[in-house]
């Protein structure tokens, strides 16, 4: 479960304005985290 949230900002002198911002309820927190995970492993078991 979880949500993963991304905004699109400019930045001008230091003050921050959010452009846009999208999210998926379906995507994000644990299962996301774990997906991220098994990637990076699987990526480092072919380099060793």
């Amino acid at each position: 479960g979880g949500t993963f949230d991304v905004s699109l900002l400019t930045i001008d002198n230091g003050v921050f304005e959010v452009v846009a911002t999208n999210g998926d309820t379906h995507l994000g927190g644990e299962d996301f985290d774990q997906r991220v995970m098994e990637h990076f492993i699987k990526l480092f078991k072919k380099k060793t």
